[in-house]
C-alpha cells in the first residue's frame, strides 16, 4: 500500500480542539523515539518551509544524516518525510506502514475512534527518523504550534518564520492569540531564533523568559549590502543573432519582445560576519529567512556541529524550494508561487516588483481555497498590477476551492484596473500570452500545473 493510499483513510483533524493525547499514546507504544533525536522545530505563518529547506541543504552538505518532515506536500505524501532529500520510498512503505498500522488498530480498539491523519503521519515519521539513525531532524509545524502533533518533542532549537493572521478558526482572531499558539513550541532551557516583528517579538520574548530559553532576535540592521540581480535582456524578433539587438525596451508587439529566458535571478547580502552570501531564493523576505537560518547554524556550531562557510554558501546559492516563486518554464516565462494569505501575497507582490518592471505584460492565474481571505488577496493583486490580466479559476475543481464565479463577482469591481476573466485552470495555462505569467493563490494547484506543463 502506498503512503498516499494509507493516509487517505484518515481525517486531517478529528477535533476542533486538538491536543497531544494521541501523540503521547503513540510515542509511548513506540518506545519514545522522539526522546532520542535532535530537532530543529520550525513554526510560523509564512517562510517556515523555506527555512526548513535552507537548513536541510546546509546540514546535508556538512555530511550529516538529516531527517525532514514538512507540510503540505506538493505531489505525493512521500515528500513530507525524507532523509537527505530522499523521499520516503516504496521499500520504506513496506516496512513502516505495517508497523504504524498495527498501532492504529490498537488505538481504535482502545479509544473507539480513529486517530487523525497528522497523528498517524507524524508518529510514522518520528519512528522512521529514529530507526534510520538521523543525526538531526528538521521538523516543520503543521498548524499553530502548542497543540500541533510535532510538539510532542521535548527539546529543540525553536525557529520562527514570520507570523501573521491565518487559520483564525483554530488559532485565534488576533495576531497576539496566534503568536501565543505558535510560541507553544518554545522549550525549557533551549534556544529560539526569530526575525524581529513589532507585535510578535514581545510575546515570544516573554515566553522565552518564562522558560529560561535564550532568544536570538535578528534585526534589519544586522543585514547589509543587499544586491538584487535582475538583469533582463530584450531581443529584437527580426534579428536575434545580432548582438546590437539586445537592448532594453518597453515596446511590445512583433518588433520588440522580452526574451524572459535571459532573466538572471539571485540576491546577495551580508549578515553579521557572513559576507557576500548569494541566495537562489527570491524576495526580501527570503533574505530575512536566510538570516534566521544563519543564526540557527551559529547555535548548532556551538553545539559541536561541524559546519563550514563553504557548506553554507554552496547550499544557499543553489537552494531550490518548489512552489515558492519557482520558475516552471522559461519560454514562455511561468512562475509559480503559493501565496495564499495576506502576508504571503504582500511578499509575492514585493518580489514581482523587485524583479519585473511594471511595463512588462503580466498575467496572474488565480485559485483560492474556501478558508482563505480571497477578498484581500484579489484586492492586492488587482490594485498593485494595473493593466495586467487576472484569470480566475476553480483550481483543481475540488470542493475546497472557491468557484471562479464567486471570485469574479467580487473582482469585477476592479475591471477598470485589470482585464479580469474566468477560465478553467488547465486552459488558463495552455492559453497564456503575456511576457511573464504567474500561478498564485494555492499550493494545491502545483501538481496539476506541473502535469499541464509536462
Amino acid at each position: 500500500m502506498t503512503l498516499d493510499t494509507y493516509l487517505s483513510k484518515f481525517e486531517f483533524m478529528t477535533s476542533d480542539k486538538p491536543d497531544l493525547l494521541a501523540m503521547n499514546w503513540f510515542m509511548e507504544k513506540l518506545n519514545n523515539p522522539h526522546k532520542k533525536l535532535k530537532f530543529i522545530h520550525v513554526a510560523g505563518t509564512n517562510g517556515k518551509g523555506s527555512i526548513c529547506e535552507m537548513l536541510n541543504k546546509i546540514l546535508i552538505l556538512s555530511n550529516y544524516t538529516v531527517g525532514k518532515y514538512i507540510s503540505p506536500y506538493l505531489i505525493t505524501a512521500n515528500e513530507s518525510i525524507c532523509i537527505n532529500n530522499n523521499f520516503f520510498s516504496k521499500d520504506d512503505e513496506e516496512v513502516f506502514i505495517p508497523k504504524i498500522d498495527n498501532l492504529v488498530k490498537q488505538y481504535i480498539s482502545t479509544f473507539d475512534k480513529n486517530p487523525s491523519r497528522f497523528e498517524v503521519e507524524t508518529s510514522l515519521a518520528l519512528l522512521y527518523f529514529y530507526e534510520k539513525k538521523c543525526d538531526i531532524v528538521i521538523l516543520e509545524v503543521g498548524l499553530g504550534g502548542m497543540y500541533d502533533c510535532t510538539n510532542i518533542i521535548e527539546s529543540s532549537i525553536s525557529v520562527f518564520g514570520s507570523i501573521s493572521i491565518d487559520h483564525t478558526n483554530i488559532l485565534g482572531n488576533t495576531i497576539e492569540e496566534i503568536t501565543h499558539q505558535k510560541a507553544g513550541i518554545i522549550k525549557q532551557n533551549c534556544e529560539t531564533v526569530m526575525f524581529e516583528q513589532t507585535t510578535v517579538t514581545p510575546i515570544i520574548e516573554k515566553v522565552c523568559n518564562l522558560k529560561t530559553n535564550l532568544l536570538h532576535v535578528i534585526k534589519k540592521s544586522d543585514i547589509s549590502n543587499i544586491n538584487i540581480n535582475n538583469q533582463i535582456i530584450f531581443e529584437n524578433a527580426d534579428n536575434k543573432n545580432d548582438n546590437t539587438s539586445k537592448v532594453k525596451s518597453n515596446i511590445y508587439g512583433n518588433k520588440n519582445i522580452l526574451d524572459t529566458s535571459k532573466i538572471n535571478f539571485y540576491q546577495n547580502f551580508d549578515y553579521k560576519n557572513f559576507k557576500n552570501i548569494k541566495l537562489n531564493l527570491l524576495g526580501k523576505k527570503q533574505i530575512q529567512n536566510a538570516s534566521v537560518v544563519l543564526e540557527t547554524i551559529e547555535i548548532l556550531k556551538k553545539q559541536n556541529f561541524e559546519i563550514t562557510e563553504n557548506s553554507i554558501k554552496n547550499a544557499l546559492c543553489s537552494i531550490i524550494h518548489p512552489a515558492r516563486f519557482e520558475v516552471l518554464s522559461n519560454n514562455p516565462k511561468i512562475i509559480f508561487d503559493g501565496a495564499h494569505n495576506e502576508n504571503a501575497t504582500d511578499n509575492f507582490i514585493e518580489t514581482v516588483k523587485d524583479f519585473f518592471e511594471s511595463s512588462y505584460s503580466m498575467s496572474f492565474i488565480v485559485s483560492i481555497i474556501k478558508n482563505k481571505d480571497y477578498k484581500t488577496i484579489l484586492d492586492k493583486l488587482c490594485t498593485n498590477f494595473k493593466n495586467s490580466k487576472i484569470i480566475l479559476t476553480d483550481g483543481t475543481k475540488e470542493d475546497k476551492y472557491l468557484s471562479k464565479e464567486t471570485l469574479y463577482e467580487f473582482a469585477q469591481k476592479y475591471s477598470n484596473y485589470c482585464d479580469i476573466t474566468t477560465d478553467d485552470f488547465e486552459n488558463a495555462i495552455k492559453n497564456i500570452s503575456s511576457d511573464v505569467n504567474f500561478i498564485v493563490g494555492s499550493f494545491y494547484t502545483y501538481k496539476l500545473a506541473k502535469q499541464v506543463l509536462k
